[in-house]
């Protein structure tokens, strides 16, 4: 036949629809394996971080709730330590004032003794006074000292046998009180 083949030129070598698929499932396999591990490293680093930052909210719940106890514990020692030092003041207000009514007591007593001693002093002084008075001159005084408290009087009745008696002692003592003025 006389035919040689002296060059082979390809231009396009095309394996089929179903080669070309299976001639890339190894490689394409390999780069989903590849995006999976990264994936997987992903949700692994974001589990980590997320456990991370649990563990720190958890350690700073901790430490709030730590804080939270020392600062109540405080309040109740101040609260503790207010009310001692009110009851302490008010005990003390009640010494001194239960001082004070004492001592006002004892002076108010003292005022009211000497007081009433100058009273008693003066009634007994006023009643040795009376004691050497003639019962003429004290029956005057009582009749001033009446008439001296009496309101308005409208009506007087004197009548003979209350004057008779009272101007004989009268003139008895009268007549009595000259004849020694005379000695």
């Amino acid at each position: 036949m006389g035919v040689e083949v002296t060059a082979v030129r390809v231009a396009t070598v095309q394996p089929t629809a179903d080669m070309d698929k299976a001639l890339q499932t190894p490689t394409r396999e390999a780069i989903q394996q590849q995006a999976d591990e990264a994936t997987f490293a992903r949700r692994a680093q974001a589990v980590e971080k997320e456990r991370a930052i649990a563990e720190n909210e958890l350690n700073n719940k901790t430490e709030l709730a730590r804080q939270e106890e020392r600062l109540i514990a405080q309040e109740g020692e101040n609260a503790q330590r207010r009310a001692s030092d009110e009851a302490q003041a008010l005990r003390i207000a009640t010494e001194a004032a239960a001082s004070k009514r004492q001592v006002m007591a004892a002076a108010e007593a003292q005022a009211i003794t000497s007081v009433e001693g100058a009273r008693v002093n003066a009634e007994r002084d006023r009643l040795n006074a009376y004691r050497d008075l003639s019962s003429t001159v004290l029956l005057g005084m009582a009749a001033r000292e009446v008439a001296a408290n009496l309101g308005k009087v409208e009506h007087l009745y004197l009548t003979p046998d209350l004057l008779g008696p009272l101007a004989a002692r009268f003139l008895n003592g009268h007549s009595a009180s000259a004849a020694s003025q005379d000695r």
